[in-house]
C-alpha cells in the first residue's frame, strides 16, 4: 500500500462539454499514490468538487495501487465522456 489516507468519495465528471482541467502527480514508478497536482479554478473538475491533494484510488472499476503514471493516463484516456473517479481526502 502507498499510504493513503481514509475517506473515500467518487466523482463522475462529464467531460463532454469540455476538459474537466485538472492534472495528478504520482504512480507506482515514482513510489507515490495518485493524487491532484492542480485544479484550475471555474473548470469541471472544481465544479464536481475535486481538490488539490485528493488521492485516486480508482479509475472507473480499477484500483490504482498498482498503476505507474502512464498506465494511469492511459486508463483516462478510456472515458471518452464520462471519468469516473474514486478519490480519497
Amino acid at each position: 500500500s502507498l499510504g493513503i489516507p481514509d475517506a473515500r468519495y467518487a466523482e463522475k465528471i462529464d467531460w463532454t462539454h469540455g476538459n474537466p482541467s485538472s492534472s495528478f502527480q504520482g504512480g507506482r514508478d515514482t513510489f507515490a499514490p495518485l493524487q491532484i497536482q492542480r485544479v484550475n479554478p471555474n473548470s469541471l473538475a472544481e465544479q464536481f468538487g475535486m481538490q488539490t491533494n485528493d488521492y485516486i484510488v480508482r479509475i472507473g472499476s480499477l484500483s490504482t495501487e498498482y498503476l505507474d503514471h502512464q498506465a494511469a493516463q492511459e486508463q483516462m484516456k478510456r472515458f471518452p465522456t464520462v471519468l469516473e473517479l474514486t478519490l480519497q481526502r
